[in-house]
């Protein structure tokens, strides 16, 4: 889905790649290229022109980012809130440097709440959440409603439970994981349309979820 928050400039006052020449003087990276990855990855990634980022009027940078004769890019880069590395090659496409974990924290924060805007998936008795899952939506209409959730350790996002239904959820950490601590399960009442019981619990990565916030939850 596009990202709900426009993406923010590349944190640089001035975007000019610079490298150092054969007598030691830093002097503009003419002709040179700029590659765009995943923070610690060499997987490419997304860079854009403008604000828009990968909304609908956004265009995407060419990767690698060919720079000008003065070390610069055809136009202003800008990120998602994501983390990027760059690696800077010369004009003969050979790797001079890289810069890795570029990001704009505060976009990073508010993109992560926006995934959970997106559209829910939905589980019914006896299912586990997948750790992809951001906000997940429980249809408890066929009785009392036992949902797993994935293991601390493999999840990395907060995560949002909603009972959808007209009977109560148990929500129940997985294996000897915990939740707040010390509980194995929490209960999600039976939901009163228009309002719908909900839990947002985050992972420690270890063994443990902890809660962010909740409505009706016991």
């Amino acid at each position: 889905m596009p990202t709900l928050y426009t993406a923010v400039i590349s944190p640089w006052f001035e975007q000019r790649f610079l490298k150092i020449d054969g007598n030691g003087s830093l002097v503009p990276n003419a002709g040179g290229f700029v590659y765009t990855f995943s923070a610690g990855t060499t997987t490419p990634v997304d860079t854009w022109t403008n604000s828009d980022g990968d909304g609908p009027g956004g265009a995407a940078q060419e990767n690698p980012i060919e720079l000008d004769a003065d070390g610069r890019p055809p136009s202003p880069i800008f990120l998602l809130g994501t983390g990027y590395k760059f690696a800077v090659h010369d004009s003969d496409d050979v790797l001079l440097y890289t810069i890795d974990n570029v990001e704009d924290s505060g976009l990073t924060f508010a993109s992560q709440w926006g995934v959970l805007l997106g559209t829910g998936v939905s589980y019914t008795d006896g299912e586990t959440i997948a750790v992809t899952t951001r906000l997940a939506l429980i249809d408890s209409s066929g009785g009392a409603t036992t949902i797993y959730l994935p293991a601390s350790a493999d999840a990395s996002q907060p995560l949002t439970v909603k009972n959808m239904g007209t009977n109560a959820v148990t929500l129940t950490a997985d294996g000897t994981d915990t939740l707040e601590g010390s509980l194995s399960t929490i209960t999600i009442p039976a939901a009163s349309s228009p309002t719908f019981p909900s839990v947002l619990i985050a992972p420690n990565q270890i063994s443990d979820w902890t809660i962010l916030s909740s409505h009706g939850v016991v």
